[in-house]
């Protein structure tokens, strides 16, 4: 049993560490833009949660719940079956392949991250903004077939089960990186506002009239 056309590989994109190194990069850079008299207002703890707020580390959560399935027919030739599988040339077979689509909660960029830390199966979905799909065949006839039908069923479950146990180590790694980026953009804050009254205090002792 295969993922046919070979849907998009799931968490194998992007190491979760270079996607850490280039959200970092970008909030600095958001920090070191706020404008010196937004400095004096702002509270810097309350302003850096608002900062990671707005930049969306919602870890998907699948709403299982809500799956829906559908069989569709693909006319394969020969060639395009399973490695081993005996075939004549010339000659068309219907497959039918189980589609799964599983809507779900969160930013999906976290579906093509590989976290520091993977053990589990590898899973093939096609990725949407809202949904996964998991297409799944054993080349033949669904329709009517108790035991492919179950046989589909839990692998589809076997699917799930190792995304979601990727999506938990995403969020585990990603709990221990947070606070750090909040007290980077505290420092960031910090740093800006010394520079500024430093400034500030320069520029007044210029004046021999002050």
């Amino acid at each position: 049993m295969r993922n046919f056309l070979l849907p998009t590989e799931l968490f194998r994109e992007k190491k979760i560490e270079i996607f850490f190194d280039e959200k970092q990069k970008a909030i600095i850079k958001q920090v070191d833009s706020y404008p010196p008299a937004l400095i004096n207002e702002i509270d810097f703890d309350k302003e850096a949660e608002k900062i990671i707020s707005q930049s969306d580390f919602n870890v998907p959560k699948l709403m299982k719940e809500k799956t829906t399935t559908e069989i569709s027919t693909l006319i394969l030739s020969g060639d395009q079956l399973p490695p081993g599988t005996p075939f004549q040339y010339g000659r068309k077979y219907e497959v039918e392949v189980a589609n799964y689509k599983v809507p779900f909660t969160g930013n999906n960029i976290f579906f093509k991250l590989f976290p520091h830390k993977y053990h589990f199966k590898s899973v093939a979905a096609v990725l949407n903004n809202e949904s996964i799909i998991f297409k799944l065949t054993e080349y033949g006839k669904i329709t009517g077939n108790e035991s492919v039908i179950e046989s589909l069923k839990q692998e589809f479950l076997s699917n799930i089960e190792a995304t979601e146990k990727t999506l938990q180590q995403i969020e585990e790694e990603l709990s221990v990186y947070l606070p750090k980026i909040k007290d980077l953009i505290i420092e960031g804050f910090e740093a800006k506002k010394k520079y500024l009254d430093n400034k500030e205090d320069s520029t007044n002792k210029l004046n021999p009239f002050n």
